[in-house]
């Protein structure tokens, strides 16, 4: 069933982004790199700003959601 998908998956890349055009550029995706660290730490500090501000009531605890997949690594990568 998979291998269909698959095929017309990989028509639809190929029409969409042709093989002859070029693939990543290194020192474009460099230049982009200090921004995205930048913006990264920024974010990370936001989140932990939020989560110790004493006037947001934060209760964290576990859920139980009843699965009916009895397949333990796909239940553990639905609870990731």
């Amino acid at each position: 069933m998979a291998r269909p998908a698959v095929a017309v998956a990989t028509v639809l890349s190929l029409l969409i982004y042709p093989v002859d055009r070029p693939g990543v550029v290194v020192w474009r995706a460099a230049a982009i790199l200090p921004r995205f660290l930048v913006h990264s730490g920024l974010g990370g500090l936001d989140v932990a700003r939020r989560a110790f501000d004493p006037r947001l009531p934060i209760s964290p605890g576990w859920v139980d959601i009843p699965l009916s997949s009895r397949h333990d690594a796909a239940n553990v990568l639905l609870g990731g």
